[in-house]
């Protein structure tokens, strides 16, 4: 087998969250690459509770990476990784097509091997989700399946009494709880001066003030539309991209060599700077299309 640690190493370390995230992540990794078949079955599914947001899909997707590269489950069929929401008071067809999904990502075999994501973002509380009937239908699905699929539910912060329902999944899995919050305002800022210190740009005093500056006006943290690290990906973008345009465009070709960038020049970048909110929410769709 070919070794990938160093691969999922980067991967884990590439991700922008919690310490507690990565350990975790880091541990399945270390099961995984087990050459002892009871260990590397041991592998835990996860329950996380976390905003809507790109960066719960990328945590999934270095999990799933994992679990398949490493083959946990012979891996059958083009797709391996899936997430859609558990559908919320849907039709009858809604249901049919979310539990039909996993077969024709698979494509070529008549069940789904790898990583399935399945969200309940729509749904507001454990009582309602485990009392509704078509919750026997979930658990029948996943009676069903564990012995080819990592299951990753997820739950929105503003969902109550997720304890319940972690219990209740946890009967027929083998549940391991996270939560990922997006970065607060002291995060934001170290985030936004990391990427600009990868890219070789000084900033003065003054510079480092006005970036402070230009994060409490261009971010809202208490909006829905605020999306996290998406949010402020686009935000580093645009400064990136307008200091290079504004103050080293004279620059040679491939010099990256970049003047002092003042507090004077940072201000000047803000005025030209306008993020269009983001999306309220990363919404899964009901069934694959």
């Amino acid at each position: 087998m070919i070794d990938y640690g160093n691969r999922y190493k980067k991967l884990i370390e590439e991700l922008n969250v919690s310490e507690q995230i990565k350990d975790f992540l880091r541990k399945v990794k270390m099961v995984a690459s087990s050459g002892n078949t009871k260990i590397k079955e041991s592998v835990t599914d996860m329950f996380i509770k976390s905003p809507s947001c790109s960066e719960l899909s990328r945590i999934a997707k270095v999990y799933e990476s994992i679990i398949t590269g490493y083959s946990v489950y012979p891996m059958r069929g083009i797709g391996t990784y899936l997430e859609l929401a558990f559908p919320y008071s849907g039709y009858d067809s809604d249901y049919k097509e979310f539990f039909a999904s996993p077969r024709r990502v698979a494509v070529t075999q008549n069940f789904f091997s790898g990583c399935f994501l399945i969200s309940f973002e729509q749904w507001r509380n454990a009582k309602e989700l485990i009392n509704d009937e078509r919750f026997s239908l979930l658990i029948d699905f996943i009676e069903s399946n564990k012995e080819n699929i990592s299951f990753v539910f997820h739950v929105t912060p503003d969902f109550r009494d997720e304890k319940d329902l972690f219990d209740e999944l946890n009967i027929h899995t083998n549940l391991f709880y996270l939560e990922h919050y997006l970065p607060d305002r002291v995060q934001a800022l170290e985030y936004i001066k990391k990427q600009i210190r990868e890219a070789n740009i000084e900033l003065n005093q003054e510079g480092m003030a006005e970036i402070d500056r230009i994060i409490d006006e261009k971010v809202d943290f208490t909006s829905k539309s605020y999306c996290g690290y998406e949010t402020l990906d686009k935000l580093s973008r645009r400064i990136l991209f307008e200091l290079y345009t504004g103050q080293v465009s004279d620059l040679p070709m491939n010099d990256d060599r970049w003047p002092e960038i003042s507090g004077e020049d940072i201000a000047e970048v803000s005025a030209r700077i306008d993020i269009q909110p983001d999306r309220d929410s990363q919404t899964r769709k009901i069934g694959f299309v």
